[in-house]
């Protein structure tokens, strides 16, 4: 099993090493409404936008992506699924059907987050 700097759950069981670190995080007091967090990513912004990929489909499209790609994460919506991919070009290669937009890292960060895994 190789490292994937994308995403921390394929790398951890090889290595220990984590994409994302929380390294300080505020919770909020009575006079803040959010919480506020550090994160350090251990790859460049650009590495991760280049290859990352959200691909857009329907429920069926997102358990077949689920079950294929290590390390995909979902979001799903009243009619739709994103799934945060780590490889673009692989899954627009092995998922023709499905449509891939280049990840941002606002959505890298709130699938990682926020997202379910298998």
């Amino acid at each position: 099993m190789s490292c994937s700097p994308l995403f921390p759950t394929a790398c951890t069981a090889c290595c220990s090493r984590a994409t994302l670190r929380p390294t300080s995080i505020a919770l909020p007091t009575a006079s803040s409404a959010s919480i506020t967090a550090r994160l350090c990513l251990t790859c460049p912004r650009e590495d991760i936008t280049d290859r990352a990929a959200i691909a857009h489909c329907t429920q069926a499209q997102a358990a077949e992506l689920m079950a294929c790609v290590e390390g995909a994460r979902a979001a799903r919506h009243a009619y739709s699924v994103d799934v945060l991919v780590p490889n673009r070009r692989e899954t627009l290669e092995a998922f023709p059907e499905i449509p891939c937009d280049r990840a941002t890292i606002d959505d890298y960060l709130r699938l990682m987050l926020k997202g379910a895994s298998k």
